[in-house]
């Protein structure tokens, strides 16, 4: 496969995001979501989630999905943009159209993601490539658990008037006690336990707003090992390909590269603040095969001798 192949998948989330902003304005603009009607003409309730009187937009998904498709559409505009496809004002329109579904959303979520996806983004086709291996450990090493350590222990009602923080925190409390009693391979009825009961929510449910939690609580820590393992096996083989983005040539590659890290850095962003709904575990197959697809058609140009005169991808190591 060649690399090139891989520009219709960004083209189509810059066409998907397009039309996931005009749906959130027309949605924003009518204070309505596009379900709503249908839902009660079948006798469902529908409630409008408003914040500060904006409309937490979902388009005909949940708004942390629009906000992620908002994300991976502005990657595709910085692909775009750094290879002089796409012109500056027309980038910067672009721009200007995905922050705003993205904040249509009013999803902390979907924002969380879209920083995650644009910095990883920025780092891994920016900064200085001596510096990228210090800054993913220090990211690794340190930023991971002192942000945990202020997560736990800080009084975050002060921050979050909504409480959602709050709930957040205790759902992680009371899943450790849980997965302390099933460590290993979970128990698909943890919620029957007990010791979730305190977490009961005004719609009647209890809402495991974390993925990585729920999969440890489904199917124990040998589950979410394994879930990992996906996502981990894909990233370190494409930060492996250091070496052949240093080369000129291969800008193409850093580029594609960085689009890639940084829509498997939102995703699992995003996936530490929502549950597994709507589309959220098919976003991770999508991402984990365009994952798999990148770094496979790289390493094949590295393998094929004619494929290597070309483009320079031989003897790639990590950056």
């Amino acid at each position: 496969t060649d690399l090139k192949a891989f520009e219709k998948v960004y083209a189509s989330f810059l066409l998907i995001g397009v039309i996931f902003f005009f749906s959130a304005l027309v949605s924003q603009a009518t204070s309505w979501n596009f379900y709503t009607y249908i839902l009660e003409r079948h006798g469902f309730r529908a409630m409008a989630d408003f914040r500060y009187g904006i409309l937490r937009v979902s388009v005909t998904t949940i708004p942390i999905i629009v906000g992620f498709i908002a994300t991976l559409a502005l990657l595709a505009v910085e692909y775009y943009r750094a290879k002089r496809i796409c012109g500056f004002l027309p980038a910067m329109m672009y721009r200007g159209m995905f922050l705003a579904t993205a904040l249509f959303t009013y999803s902390r979520g979907a924002w969380l993601a879209m920083a995650a996806g644009g910095v990883t983004y920025f780092f891994f086709t920016k900064a200085p490539r001596a510096l990228r291996p210090v800054g993913v450990a220090l990211v690794l090493l340190i930023g991971f658990p002192v942000g945990a350590s202020y997560v736990m222990q800080t009084d975050l009602n002060r921050i979050d008037e909504f409480g959602s923080f709050e709930y957040r925190r205790e759902l992680l409390k009371a899943a450790w006690v849980q997965v302390q009693q099933k460590p290993l391979f979970g128990d698909p009825y943890y919620l029957q336990s007990g010791n979730f009961d305190h977490l009961y929510q005004g719609q009647g449910i209890i809402d495991v707003v974390n993925y990585y939690l729920q999969i440890t609580l489904e199917h124990g820590l040998v589950g979410l090992a394994l879930y990992l393992t996906a996502f981990a096996s894909v990233i370190i083989g494409l930060l492996r390909l250091g070496a052949a983005t240093r080369r000129p040539e291969n800008r193409d590659l850093e580029l594609q590269r960085g689009v890639i890290l940084g829509a498997f850095a939102s995703y699992m962003a995003m996936i530490a603040t929502v549950s597994g709904v709507s589309l959220v575990p098919v976003f991770g197959v999508v991402l984990l095969a365009i994952g798999a697809a990148v770094l496979a058609a790289a390493r094949k140009a590295q393998v094929a001798p004619p494929a290597a005169k070309e483009t320079g991808l031989a003897g790639a190591t990590p950056s």
